[in-house]
C-alpha cells in the first residue's frame, strides 16, 4: 500500500513530538527505587567525556556509542539532492544513496556511504567527487567515481558540530553551520580538507546560503536576518551587511522568515515562507533591495535554471515562475499537490533540496523521499516517478516481533523491516495512505500474534493483518466520518484495547478521555464504552487489574485541574473506573513525559527532574518512593533488568537508585524509542530512520 500523503499540520508541531511517546512491557525487576533524592546527573559527566573522541566506532553527532556495539543502520529523511545525468544523489537519513533514474518511474538504488555523525543537509558535485554536510557533523567528501560505490575520502568538522548547508567555488567550500554560522574550508587536498575559518564563538542558527561576486549571503535564524559577508579574503570575511527578515511584505503578519536563498543571475532569490518568491536587487550588494516577488502560501525552497524558478511551496507543489523580467516574475506553470494524492510534507527544518538536471526536476521531501518531475513544457509539469526513503520523518514507536520490526512515522505511517541480519536491516512494506480522507497521524503501537493495533491522532484506532510482513493489509478499524477525531496512546486488555482520545462532543467520542474498543474479532473492531477524564493527552500502562494514565495536557484553562497520575479500576474490564489521582506538580502542561510499569513499580520520566518511582505493591494506591537523579532526554522509558533506558539514547544502572550508574550512550541522537531483545537494541529516531546496536553496558 504505497499511496503517498502529506501531513498538513501546524507550523509548531515539534511541541507535538510528545505525541509519540510510547510504553514496552518487561518482565519484573526485584530492584527497589530509593526515596533518596541526590542530585547528581551522571549523563552530564558522560557526555563530556565522550565528545572529541574520535576512532574506528561509529561517530554522532561527537559523540561515539560508548556501552553500545554499532551493529547497523536504515533509512531516514532526505533533504538534499544533486545528480549528474541518471544518475541522482539523495540524503537519506544520515546516508548519501545513489539512484539510477534512467527509468524515472522505478529508480533503483546504486550505492550507499557509510552513516555520517547525523541527517544529511546538503550536498555539492565536483567531479567525480561530492561534498556532504551533516547536521550533527561538518563537512564530508565522498568519493564517486566508481558508480556503485561511495567511498569517504575526508572530513572536517567545526569545534561546535552541525552544518546544514554548502555552496563551492574552486577550491573553496563555504558551510552554513548550526550554531558555528559561516564556516569556509578549504577543500584543494580531497583527503585532508582544512578550515580556514570559523567564528571564535556560536555565530547562530544558519540554514542556507548563496555565493555571488564574493560576497555570501546566509540566512540566520537566530538573528532574524539575510546577513552579508565580504569573503575576498577567505581567512579573514567581513559581516558587510544584512537584510532583516522584519523587510519581507508579510513580516507585519508573520513576523517574516526566510527558508532558502539562490543566486538568479545578478539577481538574489528567495524562499521566503509566506512571501513566497522574493527577488533581490543587488546593486548596491551590501544594502540588497526588494526587486520583485511572486506570492505563495508557505515557500520551502528553491532552485534556479537560466531565467526559471521552481518553487517549492508546502500547500500548493512546485511553482514555476519566470524571472526574465526580476520586477515582474511572471508563473508559468505549477506542479500542484492533491488530496490523497502527490503532496508536499510541512518542512519544519532547513531548505527544501531541490535539483535541476536536464528536462527533470528533482523535489525531496522528509517524509516522502525523492519525487522525479517533467519540465520540459513548464506550463504543464507532470511526475515522472518516485523513491520513497526507508523509515522517514518523526518515528515514534517500535515493536519488535522474532525477526521483524514495527514501526509508525508521525506522517510514514505504519512500516515493516526486516531484522533477520541487523547488519543490512531492509524495509518490507509500508502504509502511508489516507483513511477515508484523514491524514494518518501514528500515535501508539501494540502488536499481538498477526494483527498490529495502532492509535491514530486523526483516525483514532486502526487494526492491521501483519500475518504476511511484505503485505499488511488494514482490516479493522474505529474512526467517525462526520467529525475529526484522534487518540494519543493505546494499550491491550485482552479482547480490548483502551485508548486516549479527544474528539468533538459526538456520538464517537462525547469530549476527551478513555476509549474501550472491543477487539475480540480483529476484523470488526467496535467502541463499548467512553469514559470521561479530566485533562487530556494521557499517556497509558496497564498491570495487575489496573490501568494508569498521566495527564499530559491541561484540558480546562479557566478552571484547571492539577496534571496527576490517575488509577483505574479494571474489574469490570469494559468500564474502567477512576479510583485515584495523584497530582504530580512536576509535570508541566504539554511537557513531554513517559510512564512505564514493571513488577511493583511505575516509572515517570519527567523532562529537567528525573524519573519518579511508584510503589504499586498496592496497586490501587501508588505511592511515590523517590527520584531517580537522571537527565531525561527524549521522555520514552524502558526497563531491562537493572538497566534504565531513557528514549533510545542513554543507558543506567539503577541496582542503586540513588546513584544511577552511567552504563551507555547510543550517541546525540533524537531517539523516542526502543526495543529491546536479548543484546541487541532497535532505535527509532527523528529523520534519521533507525539504529542498530548490541548493548555492552559500561563497566
Amino acid at each position: 500500500m504505497q499511496v503517498r500523503t502529506n501531513q498538513i499540520f501546524f507550523i509548531g508541531s515539534i511541541l507535538c513530538l510528545s505525541i509519540l511517546a510510547c510504553q514496552f512491557l518487561s518482565a519484573p525487576s526485584s530492584a527497589r527505587p530509593s526515596e533518596n533524592q541526590g542530585a547528581s546527573i551522571p549523563l552530564i559527566e558522560g557526555i563530556t567525556r565522550l565528545f572529541g573522541q574520535t576512532g574506528s566506532r561509529i561517530n554522532i553527532g561527537g559523540i561515539e556509542p560508548q556501552g553500545f556495539e554499532f551493529i547497523g543502520q536504515l533509512g531516514g529523511s532526505s533533504v538534499a539532492v544533486a545528480a549528474r545525468g541518471d544518475t541522482v544523489y539523495l540524503g537519506q537519513g544520515p546516508r548519501v544513496v545513489a539512484l539510477d533514474i534512467s527509468n524515472p518511474a522505478s529508480p533503483r538504488l546504486m550505492a550507499e556511504s557509510p552513516v555520517l555523525p547525523g541527517l544529511v543537509m546538503g550536498l555539492a558535485l565536483n567531479g567525480n567527487t561530492l561534498y556532504a554536510v551533516a547536521l550533527y557533523g561538518g563537512l564530508h567528501v565522498l568519493d564517486i567515481s566508481q558508480p556503485n560505490v561511495i567511498k569517504p575520502a575526508g572530513a572536517v568538522t567545526p569545534n561546535l558540530p552541525g552544518c546544514d548547508a554548502i555552496t563551492i567555488e574552486g577550491t573553496t567550500a563555504y558551510l552554513a553551520c548550526n550554531p558555528s554560522g559561516l564556516v569556509i574550508v578549504d577543500i584543494a587536498q580531497a583527503a585532508k580538507p582544512s578550515i580556514v575559518f570559523e567564528a571564535e564563538k556560536p555565530e547562530g542558527a544558519s540554514f542556507s546560503l548563496a555565493l555571488i561576486d564574493r560576497r555570501i549571503y546566509m540566512v540566520n535564524t537566530s538573528v532574524n536576518e539575510l546577513e552579508i559577508y565580504d569573503v575576498q579574503s577567505v581567512k579573514a570575511p567581513k559581516k558587510v551587511g544584512s537584510l532583516p527578515f522584519s523587510a519581507l511584505p508579510e513580516s507585519g503578519h508573520s513576523g517574516g522568515y526566510i527558508e532558502s536563498v539562490r543566486v538568479c543571475g545578478k539577481y538574489l532569490c528567495l524562499a521566503a515562507g509566506q512571501d513566497g518568491l522574493v527577488i533581490l536587487d543587488l546593486t548596491d550588494p551590501e544594502v540588497p533591495v526588494i526587486a520583485g516577488r511572486l506570492d505563495t502560501q508557505t515557500s520551502s525552497g528553491l532552485v534556479v535554471d537560466g531565467n526559471r524558478v521552481y518553487l517549492a511551496d508546502d500547500m500548493d507543489g512546485i511553482h514555476i515562475i519566470s524571472i526574465s523580467d526580476p520586477s515582474h516574475p511572471q508563473e508559468e506553470g505549477l506542479l500542484p499537490t492533491t488530496v490523497g494524492g502527490w503532496e508536499l510534507t510541512v518542512k519544519e527544518h532547513g531548505e527544501r533540496g531541490l535539483y535541476v538536471e536536464g528536462d527533470r526536476l528533482l523535489i525531496t521531501d522528509p517524509a516522502y523521499g525523492l519525487t522525479v518531475a517533467d519540465i520540459r513544457q513548464p506550463a504543464s509539469p507532470s511526475r515522472l516517478g518516485y523513491y520513497m526513503t526507508p523509515l522517514p520523518d518523526v518515528l515514534g514507536n517500535i515493536r519488535v516481533e522474532g525477526q521483524t520490526a514495527y514501526v509508525t512515522g508521525r506522517n510514514s505511517g505504519f512500516r515493516i523491516v526486516d531484522i533477520s541480519e541487523p547488519e543490512h536491516p531492509r524495509e518490507l512494506a509500508y502504509d502511508d495512505e489516507r483513511k477515508n480522507l484523514y491524514l494518518p497521524y501514528p500515535t501508539g503501537l501494540e502488536v499481538r500474534g498477526k494483527y498490529a493495533y495502532i492509535s491514530d491522532g486523526n483516525y483514532p484506532f486502526h487494526v492491521v493483518d501483519v500475518t504476511d510482513p511484505a503485505k499488511p493489509i488494514q482490516v479493522g478499524a474505529v474512526y467517525d466520518e462526520t467529525v475529526s477525531d484522534g487518540a494519543f496512546d493505546i494499550v491491550l486488555n485482552g479482547d480490548l484495547a483502551y485508548l486516549s482520545g479527544w474528539g468533538l462532543d459526538d456520538a464517537f467520542y462525547p469530549g476527551k478521555g478513555l476509549w474501550v474498543v472491543d477487539i475480540s474479532n480483529p476484523a470488526r473492531p467496535s467502541a463499548l464504552q467512553f469514559v470521561d477524564v479530566a485533562n487530556e493527552r494521557w499517556h497509558l500502562a496497564m498491570g495487575k487489574g489496573y490501568l494508569y494514565a498521566l495527564d499530559g495536557a491541561v484540558d480546562d484553562h479557566d478552571q484547571p485541574e492539577p496534571l496527576s497520575l490517575r488509577v483505574f479500576d479494571l474489574k469490570n474490564p469494559q468500564k474502567p473506573v477512576e479510583v485515584k489521582s495523584i497530582p504530580l506538580p512536576q509535570i508541566k502542561h504539554l511537557s513531554p513525559s513517559g510512564i512505564y510499569l514493571d513488577g511493583d513499580w511505575l516509572y515517570i520520566s519527567v523532562p529537567m527532574s528525573g524519573v519518579l518511582t511508584f510503589d504499586i505493591s498496592r496497586p490501587d494506591d501508588p505511592r511515590q518512593s523517590g527520584l531517580i537523579p537522571v537527565q531525561v532526554g527524549m521522555t520514552d522509558i524502558y526497563k531491562d533488568g537493572s538497566y534504565l533506558f531513557l528514549g533510545g539514547t542513554t543507558v543506567y544502572d539503577i541496582s542503586s537508585p540513588e546513584k544511577p550508574g552511567f552504563a551507555g550512550t547510543t550517541g546525540n541522537l533524537q531517539a523516542w524509542d526502543l526495543a529491546v531483545e536479548k543484546d541487541m537494541v532497535y532505535v527509532v529516531t527523528t529523520f534519521q530512520g533507525m539504529y542498530i546496536y548490541r548493548f555492552k553496558p559500561e563497566k
